[in-house]
């Protein structure tokens, strides 16, 4: 029987949320959790993440992406995204979609490290 993505998304966001919450209040001084979501379709990824905050539970747009290059690193450049967005001082929105974008960008990137400059980032959120 096939998975019913959208239930199980939709459960991931919950959990994402209920740990995020726990976790703030296990560290004090933690200002934000994000949570990334990786799912393997056959040739086919879906991608997307949470971002929780003061402000509550961001979701970023969900990301599908075919004829993946590399995913490793991928991981470390929606960390970089995150602070990207921080030092910018972008909202929790444009800060996660941004973040989101430079995870599943990386994915087409051969190697551990991205060579997408922000701009290009930015474009892949466009599109």
């Amino acid at each position: 029987m096939p998975k019913d993505f959208s239930t199980e998304k939709q459960s991931c966001i919950t959990q994402a949320e209920h740990s995020s919450i726990e976790v703030m209040k296990s560290f004090h001084s933690c200002t934000q959790v994000a949570n990334t979501f990786r799912f393997d379709e056959g040739s086919k990824l879906k991608y997307y993440a949470t971002l929780y905050t003061a402000n509550g539970l961001t979701v970023s747009s969900e990301h599908e992406a075919v004829d993946i290059t590399d995913k490793v690193g991928s991981g470390d450049c929606f960390m970089a995204g995150l602070i990207y967005g921080n030092i910018n001082s972008q909202g929790d929105k444009q800060t996660l979609e941004f973040a989101t974008a430079a995870a599943v960008d990386k994915m087409f990137v051969m190697g551990d490290a991205t060579t997408s400059t922000p701009d290009q980032i930015k474009k892949r959120i466009k599109n």
